[in-house]
């Protein structure tokens, strides 16, 4: 597949909301709170699964009526959380979605990397209409390259996981919803198709503070038309059979700066195996 247009043609722009930037080195975050967590993997509490999955796969590509939409939304809405986070030097909006009952959160790596060893991450639940509690996060286990990221939420239980689809069933075409917390405004869904697949894209790597950006993150995306704002990154895509199949995590913009209506998404079976090599041992959910 071609590489997404170049700077002289627009350019992908992550879709985090950053309120300030923050100005200490993320290489920080990764050696202080990662490996604080490899020290203490041993007694964490295990999961059994990442999700859940329908018991069988779809038999066929059902046809999504308008009156469908809202089930959709409200089956996953209760999965989706707003991931905060805050440091010295500023702060930060983006999306997860619940992988385990016991606070296991998938979002992406750049939505994260803005917190450091003196700041903290926060989670909250919650619709436009309801929000939940704003609980403190630890970070478990990320990786940069692919602009992942796994938190757990601290001492929590019973939230309801994310029902996880099979994106490499997605077809051109097929009706898609994202869903989490553009510009902070958090349970918002937006409805579109998926416009391409595989689609390669390349993103700037995560501010590293005073030395600018990392390295360039590069990779396989499902392309929607659905539409996504700053603060979606890390929320989930949603099919027609009401499950995850990607990470929404970047926006292409025009020469002009603003959305052409082309955003990017990580497919949820890619992101799914970078996520069990991050968890260290599974067990009863």
């Amino acid at each position: 597949m071609e590489p997404a247009p170049g700077p002289d043609q627009g350019r992908v722009r992550r879709t985090l909301l950053p309120w300030v930037r923050a100005h200490l080195a993320v290489l920080l975050v990764l050696a202080a709170v990662l490996g604080s967590v490899v020290g203490g993997a041993v007694g964490a509490t295990a999961v059994s699964r990442l999700g859940s999955r329908p018991s069988q796969e779809p038999t066929g590509r059902p046809v999504v009526l308008a009156e469908g939409l809202p089930r959709i939304v409200q089956r996953i809405s209760p999965a989706v959380v707003e991931v905060r986070t805050s440091s010295l030097g500023g702060r930060g909006i983006g999306s997860g979605i619940v992988l385990t009952s016991n606070g296991l959160v998938l979002t992406n790596f750049h939505v994260i990397s803005g917190a450091s060893p003196a700041g903290r991450i926060t989670v909250q639940t919650g619709t436009a209409a309801t929000s939940g509690p704003v609980r403190p996060a630890t970070l478990i286990g990320a990786d940069p390259k692919a602009d992942l990221a796994v938190i757990r939420v601290n001492n929590a239980s019973g939230l309801v996981p994310a029902p996880l689809g099979n994106s490499d069933r997605l077809a051109v075409g097929d009706p898609v919803i994202a869903m989490g917390a553009p510009s902070g405004l958090q349970g918002t869904a937006s409805f579109g198709i998926v416009s391409a697949l595989d689609r390669l894209v390349r993103v700037a790597g995560p501010s590293l503070g005073l030395a600018g950006q990392g390295p360039p993150v590069t990779y396989r995306a499902i392309q929607t038309d659905a539409a996504l704002s700053p603060g979606n990154s890390g929320g989930p895509l949603v099919d027609q059979t009401a499950t995850v199949v990607g990470i929404t995590s970047a926006v292409f913009e025009g020469t002009s700066g603003s959305s052409i209506g082309v955003g990017f998404a990580i497919p949820i079976n890619d992101a799914e195996k970078l996520v069990r090599a991050m968890v260290v041992q599974y067990g009863p959910k």
